[in-house]
């Protein structure tokens, strides 16, 4: 009985963090993080190197049911003016940088792409690691480019983990990134619902 009860806490607990990493990034920028832009407002001045880009997937067509999915990745070249991100890797080519929500698992792949296309046309937020970036950072983008990246998988490796990793974000950071996401999520789906019931007495 107690492995039973032992394997279906395991078993909650990884449905958990799938829940956690599915609906990150939602308007809160991590500790230790300055908001620089919200996904509503205007930028017009130039990123810095480090600066931690959030694009709000299909928010340009108003996709992924009003919540929305949010794609990490880090301004690496100020020169260049390119991103670098974590994505499942496809065999299949497509015009856009970011990697569909239905993809959640798969091999992985990390590359460069100028900020224009790894925006588009959606909305996206930028964050400032208040501590500037680390004085290994240029260091770590060269080794995730050289290495073999490793699996994608949303809740246990995803974009959000490669972002603040190549900051040098501790795992305390991170863990308590994902619970005040889950504190937004769990309040804009009570209003998402409440929504529908209003429209649909």
């Amino acid at each position: 009985m107690a492995n039973h009860r032992a394997i279906k806490m395991l078993g909650t607990k990884k449905k958990l963090q799938a829940s956690h990493f599915l609906m990150i990034a939602l308007g809160c920028e991590p500790d230790g993080f300055t908001t620089i832009k919200d996904c509503d407002g205007q930028y017009t001045d130039k990123p810095r190197l480090g600066d931690l880009f959030m694009v709000k997937c299909d928010s340009s067509s108003g996709g992924t049911g009003g919540l929305g999915y949010y794609h990490a990745g880090v301004y690496c070249n100020e020169e260049e003016e390119e991103i670098i991100h974590f994505r499942v890797s496809s065999s299949q080519p497509s015009s856009s940088s970011i990697p569909s929500c239905s993809n959640i698992s798969g091999p992985g792949e990390v590359s460069k792409v100028h900020v224009d296309m790894f925006c588009g046309q959606d909305k996206y937020a930028i964050y400032r690691k208040e501590t500037g970036i680390p004085d290994s950072f240029r260091a770590n983008v060269r080794a995730a480019m050289r290495n073999t990246p490793k699996c994608y998988n949303v809740s246990e490796y995803n974009c959000i983990h490669f972002a603040l990793e190549l900051l040098n974000v501790d795992l305390k950071t991170i863990d308590d990134y994902i619970k005040r996401f889950m504190k937004i999520t769990s309040n804009k789906m009570k209003d998402k619902r409440t929504e529908m019931l209003l429209m649909n007495p």
